[in-house]
């Protein structure tokens, strides 16, 4: 998530300056936000998160990401477009990927 920081200080061995933008964790960025250390800039990456939670996809780091099947997907575009593709092939599956006209549904008496 995107902040700007409306204070100068230090994270994680790094100076932020004040009226920078950085990336940081949703975690970290709401609790600036509510102390006044920074603003939120990008609601955006916010529903990215949300949409990762709704897909069942675990961030495991530096930019990597584990889908609910355990591939690892580098990316967060990568990983919720792959975790997508993977429902739509899973619910094709599930379908048996036959269709059954209306003739054949219909019992004959």
């Amino acid at each position: 998530m995107k902040v700007k920081m409306n204070v100068q200080t230090t994270f994680q061995g790094k100076v932020l300056k004040k009226g920078e933008e950085y990336d940081v964790q949703k975690k970290f960025a709401k609790r600036w936000s509510e102390r006044r250390l920074a603003v939120i800039t990008d609601t955006n990456q916010e529903d990215d998160d949300q949409r990762l939670e709704e897909l069942n996809i675990t961030p495991s780091g530096s930019g990597w990401y584990e889908l609910p099947n355990g591939e690892k997907i580098q990316g967060k575009d990568k990983a919720i477009e792959a975790a997508e593709e993977l429902i739509k092939e899973t619910a094709e599956e599930n379908d048996g990927g036959e269709e059954v006209t209306d003739d054949e549904s219909q019992d004959e008496h």
